[in-house]
């Protein structure tokens, strides 16, 4: 397990206040089709099942997202190769984690915003 990203991980503590985003919208918005989510989910990695119109809370979205767009990069049979040394469920921010091909980790990384706002005027 690497403790630096779980750094990245998503929690519930602070739930939508609208409308919360459903299965279709976040695929929608990584354009990934729904026959490579279902197969992250057979496969073990998605920890719940991706009904189209079900909303989802904010760490499935993270989760969705962050699988989703491994799948498109690393090809969905090749994703259980990246996530060996994470643990389930995959909830991380994407912003906060990227993948060290040198050193075959996940580093986290600080949000540009946070890093801007500690530059010196």
């Amino acid at each position: 397990m690497s403790i630096e990203a779980e750094r990245a991980r998503v929690t519930n503590k602070q739930l939508w206040l609208y409308n919360a985003p459903t299965v279709r919208d976040t695929l929608e918005e990584t354009l990934l089709c729904e026959g490579v989510t279902r197969q992250l989910y057979y496969d073990g990695h998605l920890s719940f099942e991706p009904d189209l119109d079900r909303g989802l809370r904010p760490s499935e979205e993270a989760e969705l997202l962050f699988l989703g767009h491994l799948a498109r990069i690393a090809g969905a049979r090749n994703v259980g190769r990246y996530l060996a040394k994470l643990r389930a469920p995959y909830a991380f921010d994407i912003w906060q984690l990227a993948y060290d091909f040198a050193r075959e980790e996940w580093r986290f990384i600080e949000r540009a915003a946070a890093v801007e706002a500690s530059w010196p005027a």
